[in-house]
């Protein structure tokens, strides 16, 4: 297996290496594997697999020693890690050999239709300019004047040596008065071959967020700008450092790709639709923080009051869900199609959700003759309607008895099938 990093850490990884090799030929069936090493954002990485306590601890004092010494030659005075550009750990004469790269800013300016009003409108790159500092290109924004089409003005710090489509090693959002609204914490590409980022996220403090939980905000999708509202804010540096722990606590290298674990907001937008079953699933979205930015335009009040009673009934949809919810699939009811059972601590009376595609469901009520109060009957024929209505007579008793004193485990054990 190569080693991807410089032979001034060849030592290092060759402790590692000598003692696994000892520690398989006596132990031939539960061997240590290493699937890679390679050298990351300044420091060495050694992804392993069925290490002992012992080989452990020698893989991460050779990781903490990278730290201190040059990735080139191997000195262990005057390293240091630069924290800008592509990251190196390097003693002060080999970094003098090094020629940095070359970074340019690209200024877009966007811009909106002046007929454009809420909840939705589009918008375009309309200028592209390219400065050699971001100082440059914030003064060239200070000078703007005002116009009334002018959406928002963005900043990328983009390396002439890679590709930069829709990606940026760091990126400044202004509104259209030149007002830094906000910028990203981690570079935004990734290694062409390998897919692996340059950078995860590290995690957003609350004091580096814009916008917390409540506020009315815009969200930009394809050029495509939406009223929203926040739900949740970027994970913090605790977030994250939990899911490395955990990660790390069960073998497994640490991947920052998934949905919560990136610089997004959690935003829901919509209104309620009591035909869908989970307003959350419909409603709910992630949205990088430099696509969020501050409403631009005045808003109507009926629109915030459905953002502000969507939020809080996607708020009580999931603190009751949490605890409050019996499912029951075909096999247990006899019926086609999944149902959910609630009981009165989270509904005003009692009925059955019959559950239906995209997010769809019927919701009946549970009484000597029930009937649908709400939902779609697109996908539910009139001869599957009426076995779900005498599926709930058949077990009228049992679903009074749990919606007043709710128990999942005696409701599974006493409803009957059709």
């Amino acid at each position: 297996m190569p080693w991807e990093c410089g032979k001034g850490w060849w030592p290092l990884i060759e402790k590692v290496a000598s003692a696994i090799d000892s520690f398989n030929a006596a132990h031939p069936d539960s061997p240590v594997e290493v699937s890679q090493i390679k050298q990351k954002f300044g420091g060495l990485r050694i992804y392993h697999y069925n290490a002992s306590e012992d080989i452990r601890q020698l893989i991460d004092h050779a990781i903490e020693a990278s730290w201190h010494t040059c990735e080139r030659c191997g000195a262990t005075e005057g390293v240091t890690t630069n924290l800008e550009g592509y990251r190196l750990t390097l003693c002060t004469e080999c970094r003098k050999e090094i020629k940095p790269r070359v970074i340019t800013k690209r200024k877009i300016i966007k811009r909106r239709s002046l007929a454009a009003t809420y909840p939705t409108f589009h918008i375009c790159d309309a200028e592209l300019f390219y400065y050699p500092t971001k100082e440059a290109a914030e003064e060239k924004i200070r000078g703007f004047g005002w116009e009334p089409d002018l959406y928002c003005f963005i900043i990328e710090a983009c390396p002439y040596n890679r590709d930069v489509t829709n990606r940026a090693y760091r990126r400044w959002v202004y509104d259209d008065e030149g007002v830094l609204i906000s910028e990203t914490l981690c570079s935004e590409f990734e290694d062409p071959q390998t897919r692996e980022q340059d950078e995860y996220f590290p995690g957003r403090r609350p004091n580096q967020c814009r916008f917390k939980p409540g506020d009315i905000v815009e969200y930009v999708f394809n050029d495509t700008v939406t009223l929203g509202i926040v739900m949740e804010c970027p994970p913090t540096p605790e977030d994250v450092a939990d899911k490395g722990s955990r990660c790390s606590r069960y073998n497994k290298p640490f991947e920052g790709k998934a949905e919560f674990e990136e610089d997004a907001y959690s935003i829901l937008s919509g209104k309620v639709d009591l035909h869908k079953y989970s307003q959350f699933d419909e409603t709910h979205e992630f949205y990088y923080t430099t696509n969020i930015l501050p409403p631009s335009l005045p808003i109507p009040p009926e629109l915030k009051r459905q953002l502000k009673h969507l939020l809080i009934t996607v708020h009580d949809e999931i603190e009751y869900t949490n605890f409050d919810e019996c499912r029951l699939g075909p096999q247990s009811t006899g019926l086609e199609k999944p149902l959910i059972i609630r009981s009165k601590m989270s509904t005003s009376e009692p009925v059955i959700y019959y559950l239906t595609p995209l997010n769809g469901a019927l919701t009946v009520s549970v009484e000597k003759e029930p009937k649908r109060i709400r939902g779609y009957m697109d996908f539910v024929t009139a001869e599957e309607f009426a076995r779900v209505k005498e599926w709930i007579k058949l077990n009228y008793d049992v679903l009074m008895s749990n919606w007043n004193d709710p128990d999942s485990v005696a409701l599974c054990e006493n409803v009957k099938k059709i």
